[in-house]
């Protein structure tokens, strides 16, 4: 007995031993990361998509002094210390000082993002500096975008646009779109919906102000007020993983966190009810919002009944919340075209 509790004690203490010095070993690299900052060129590439203004919404100061001095600063989204902010969501050493983790912006946001990381998180930062980015290029360049999506297109011709765009892998190019038409969102309801709100912010100041969360659309029941919550994808965004037993597959990473997204969405407004009804213009209700995800095309990616029947399990399990993917939203467009003779 002495001798296995000798021999206990010694492979705990080895354990100790290499737990310490890869704490050291990790501590020595983060320390040896910082020292060397951000390289030059991600700096230069940052500022640029930027315009040098700040990224936050509704700030837009200029970070060009008249004398040609820059006084923006570059925050890091996800932390690589468990001690910073969002560190529930940790930078590898790879991805701290890579360019999708950084974003400009005037020191009182940055400071403001780093005091209250609780609102504003990994999800916000990394879509307000899209946003921010998308926003300076439509002012310099031609934007695509707004080229190809035209507004006001009669049923036939939005069937055709998905025909021609069906393969687009771009969020934005998909964001335009039903901004141009809502009415297609519409169709998806029984009730009476009309569009409330898009890039809406939940969890913040307000429906259309600052902080917390930015969600794609916020739609409304126009005779009873309540909300519908609309998350979009995009047709090439996968709905499944891989194979996880011989009869089921496992739900892709992309429409999982799509879903827990949108109910965040949920949870926060419920939440914050009271304080936006006083401080917004506009009259809703949230006793149960519908939540709606739109991700995918099941003609393409989904091949078999197996697949099929685990893609169905999983939506048909989820409470007041729909997923519907672009061609059986399409096809519904189809159905409605062919009532209507």
């Amino acid at each position: 007995m002495y001798f296995l509790c000798s021999f206990i004690t010694h492979i705990y203490k080895l354990a100790v031993i290499y737990r310490n010095d890869r704490i050291i070993q990790m501590t020595e690299k983060i320390e040896k990361l910082k020292s060397r900052g951000i390289p030059k060129n991600i700096l230069i590439t940052l500022r640029n998509k930027a315009g040098n203004k700040c990224s936050f919404p509704d700030c837009n100061s200029s970070l060009l002094t008249s004398d040609g001095r820059l006084i923006g600063e570059i925050a890091t989204i996800k932390p690589i210390s468990p001690n910073g902010p969002r560190h529930a969501n940790l930078a590898t050493i790879d991805e701290y000082y890579s360019e999708e983790n950084l974003i400009y912006l005037c020191p009182t946001h940055h400071r403001l993002i780093d005091i209250e990381p609780e609102v504003y998180s990994v999800e916000f930062l990394k879509k307000i500096k899209l946003k921010n980015e998308i926003q300076f290029h439509s002012v310099i360049t031609p934007s695509i975008t707004k080229i190809e999506i035209p507004s006001g297109l009669y049923l036939d011709e939005i069937l055709k646009f998905w025909d021609d765009n069906k393969d687009n892998p771009n969020e934005e190019f998909w964001q335009v779109f039903f901004s141009n038409h809502p009415q297609i969102i519409s169709f998806l309801f029984p009730n009476p919906i009309v569009k409330l709100g898009e890039k809406t912010y939940f969890g913040g100041k307000d429906l259309n102000n600052k902080g917390g969360n930015i969600g794609d659309y916020i739609f409304q029941n126009k005779l009873a007020k309540s909300v519908v919550i609309v998350e979009i994808k995009t047709p090439k965004t996968k709905v499944l993983g891989s194979q996880y037993r011989t009869n089921s597959y496992s739900i892709s990473s992309d429409l999982s966190g799509a879903v827990i997204q949108t109910l965040n969405y949920k949870t926060e407004i419920q939440r914050d009810f009271h304080r936006l009804v006083y401080e917004t213009t506009e009259k809703f209700e949230v006793v149960e919002p519908t939540c709606m995800v739109i991700i995918g095309n099941l003609s393409i990616e989904i091949p078999d009944s197996k697949q099929m029947r685990s893609f169905d399990l999983f939506r048909n399990s989820l409470n007041n919340l729909t997923i519907i993917t672009y061609d059986e939203l399409f096809e519904k467009l189809k159905m409605i075209k062919e009532l209507k003779g």
